[in-house]
């Protein structure tokens, strides 16, 4: 049997309310060469029911009860992989039917390209349109020095190139951000401009989990702070993360949620 030329890397952990349309989304791909990697990180709900309802041989479903956070699985994963390339996708998230199609052919048009991201329309719990999320200098030929952070259930890269700058596992919830930073000098991630996902966003904040991811990014940056190029730029990326943690509970507290999501995602 031949190997695919894409892998599709979904980790999933108690996703029974999205994964459903999210593997739709990866099985109506016009471009039919890829093997669907699903790895689960200890699910207790219906996630693994829902998906072992699909008869799809490109489905492959690893399932070991543990729970090991997704920078872990997200490795596992690359490890697995079969294709040449390979594609991020969220269980929450889903892809527009040309994502792969024209993820390939900017690889094409673009051979210098280690990874590649794009834009994403952004839609609510009821998979409603809030808006499109890009970068302020997405233009299809960006370089990682115009582009803050890719979208990353958005980015393809090249398996050979994962594998040799895998996710730092200490970093799990902010792990795509810890390896933008880390390979910026060394590797070319361009950002096409054409949104070619849906990107789930829910219009009430979990302020616990703002403030973890928020506290874990402060940490990556003082312990990685020799990755910014200079002190003060990584003590104004901590302070950025400070006034989240500070505003989030007050915009919360205020049920300003929805307006502020949907007014950024315009």
């Amino acid at each position: 049997m031949s190997k695919p030329l894409v892998t599709i890397a979904m980790p999933v952990y108690m996703a029974e309310a999205t994964i459903k349309d999210a593997v739709k989304s990866v099985l109506e791909q016009t471009c039919p060469d890829f093997e669907l990697l699903i790895v689960d990180d200890g699910s207790n709900d219906n996630t693994l029911d829902i998906i072992r309802a699909f008869s799809d041989d490109r489905i492959k479903l690893l399932a070991d009860g543990e729970h090991k956070g997704i920078a872990a699985r997200l490795n596992q994963m690359i490890s697995m992989a079969q294709g040449k390339f390979l594609a991020r996708m969220d269980a929450d998230d889903m892809m527009m039917p040309m994502r792969l199609e024209k993820q390939l052919a900017f690889f094409q048009k673009h051979p210098e390209a280690d990874a590649v991201g794009c834009s994403a329309v952004v839609i609510d719990e009821q998979g409603r349109e809030l808006g499109i999320r890009k970068e302020k200098n997405s233009n299809g030929e960006s370089d990682f020095a115009k582009v803050k952070s890719l979208i990353h259930p958005s980015v393809m890269g090249r398996v050979y190139w994962f594998r040799k700058h895998l996710y730092n596992e200490k970093y799990s919830g902010c792990e795509d951000y810890e390896l933008w930073l880390r390979v910026k000098n060394e590797a070319t991630l361009l950002e096409m401009a054409e949104p070619l996902i849906f990107y789930r966003e829910h219009l009430i904040y979990d302020v616990k989990r703002v403030w973890r991811e928020r506290a874990l990014g402060i940490k990556m940056i003082w312990f990685e702070r020799a990755l910014y190029g200079s002190a003060m730029r990584a003590v104004a990326q901590m302070l950025n993360n400070v006034g989240v943690m500070i505003l989030v509970p007050i915009i919360h507290l205020l049920h300003l949620d929805g307006w502020v999501i949907r007014k950024r995602n315009r």
